[in-house]
């Protein structure tokens, strides 16, 4: 009989109860558990509070909840919400529902990256952020963007492991204006932004989609059609008891949504992931976008304090 020398063992889950923290508590659970059944233990269970808690508990008093839900509207009244290149480069023919193209980011870069945010007391978030805004001005040919970034609601210790859906996406409207900014005033501009939206997470997304609703050419409700996303941990290591494990992400059949920037390390390099519909952006406009991230990354890196409407063209060592 041939021995067995693969096993695949495949995770479904929901996105509506599961957050990438999850993923991180799951597979350390179930090496865990594994490695006390592989020497004869009886598997402890874990202690996790259920996520039942989380869900039934308050959101915020009504109040703030108002006051929140009554400031997205107000900010993103007029925002655009088409947010991608012109209808006539979409592709009239969709091909695979989901298409994804990666862009590495070497160790210089990310070094350099590093020393600007930490000179000028921001985020390698806002770095990203401002790059792929000023990215889709550029293709898109509008200075004002909408781009879906995610946070988290557990800073509270008692669900550190427990697994759920404690994430909320937040509607980031920037405008990169008509050229005199610079991307060093767009990346405090990122860090304001931000700010101001983390203050106000405690809002009913219907009430604000709904007004946006009427504005979008084909009354699809929508707070974002881009969502950024990016991980601070560097993945879960497998170990099934000696027994070697490799994590493989599946790709996604259906895209979530137009356009996903998903930022994640892999191994010590930081990669980005461009999840895109191929029912409405084709590979070329993906490729385009992308390089234009590049350019404005390294640009932004390179001469911080010049206006972006004098951008001129990257030598290749830059």
């Amino acid at each position: 009989m041939t021995p067995v020398r693969r096993l695949d063992l495949q995770i479904i889950v929901h996105h509506i109860v599961f957050d990438d923290w999850s993923e991180k508590i799951l597979l350390e659970d179930l090496t865990r558990l594994y490695a006390e059944i592989a020497v004869g233990r009886t598997p402890s269970p874990g202690r996790a509070v259920p996520f039942q808690q989380y869900a039934a508990g308050p959101a915020g008093d009504a109040d703030t909840v108002r006051a929140h839900t009554r400031w997205w509207i107000e900010t993103l009244k007029g925002a655009p919400t088409t947010h991608g290149p012109p209808r006539t480069d979409r592709p009239a023919v969709p091909g695979e529902p989901a298409g994804v193209l990666e862009f590495p980011l070497d160790k210089d870069t990310l070094d350099r990256l590093d020393d600007t945010c930490r000179r000028r007391g921001v985020t390698r978030f806002n770095a990203v952020h401002t790059a792929l805004a000023l990215a889709l001005s550029t293709v898109s040919r509008r200075r004002e963007t909408v781009i879906g970034v995610p946070v988290t609601h557990r800073a509270d210790a008692t669900y550190q492991d427990t697994i759920g859906l404690f994430m909320e996406a937040l509607p980031l409207r920037t405008d990169t204006g008509d050229g005199d900014a610079s991307f060093g005033t767009l990346l405090q501009d990122s860090h304001a932004r931000f700010a101001d939206a983390l203050g106000r997470t405690e809002f009913h997304a219907e009430e604000v989609m709904n007004p946006r609703a009427a504005e979008h050419a084909d009354g699809k409700p929508s707070l974002y059609e881009i969502m950024l996303t990016l991980h601070n941990d560097g993945g879960t290591t497998l170990d099934f008891a000696g027994v070697p494990a490799r994590r493989v992400l599946m790709p996604r059949q259906e895209a979530k949504l137009d356009l996903i920037v998903d930022v994640k390390r892999v191994g010590e390099q930081p990669h980005t992931y461009w999840e895109y519909d191929t029912a409405v952006l084709s590979e070329t406009t993906v490729r385009h976008l992308l390089d234009e991230f590049g350019n404005w990354l390294i640009r932004g890196l390179t001469r911080p304090d010049e206006p972006v409407r004098n951008r001129g063209t990257l030598q290749k060592e830059q």
